[in-house]
């Protein structure tokens, strides 16, 4: 089950990546707004979709009662930190609330955040297999 949230929460997020490129949504009507903002509710659900499997995989780890490696630890809480600031990326870029040029650059912040803390879990990901 847990695999299949993480291929269903990446699939989210890359149909609302294609989404979200200029142009794709311009001239698509979401109930009565347009631009559709449709690649921020995918994002919104993607995001949610692998907090939900981060948090199963974190609470399988702890039940487990084995010892957990620190590099697993970076692994999860990095990722599940980067699904949260993307959610919040994706949310600040809704057409309701970029109002102002400061709104946009948050989601862009959070966006910026999110991959960093994405970029964290691979290296710790690295360090748990590699080394």
């Amino acid at each position: 089950m847990n695999s299949s949230l993480f291929v269903v929460g990446a699939a989210a997020l890359e149909a609302g990546s294609i989404a979200f490129y200029p142009g794709v949504m311009d001239n698509v009507t979401c109930n009565g707004v347009k631009p559709c903002a449709l690649g921020q509710y995918l994002y919104t659900a993607g995001t949610l979709v692998i907090c939900f499997a981060l948090l199963w995989n974190i609470a399988r780890l702890l039940r487990s009662g084995n010892v957990i490696p620190y590099p697993f630890i970076i692994a999860l809480f990095s990722a599940l930190v980067g699904a949260i600031n993307f959610n919040y990326g994706a949310n600040f870029l809704m057409p309701q609330y970029q109002t102002t040029y400061d709104q946009v650059k948050k989601g862009g912040v959070f966006f910026v955040v999110g991959g960093c803390c994405f970029m964290i879990h691979a290296l710790a990901v690295c360090k748990a297999y590699l080394f």
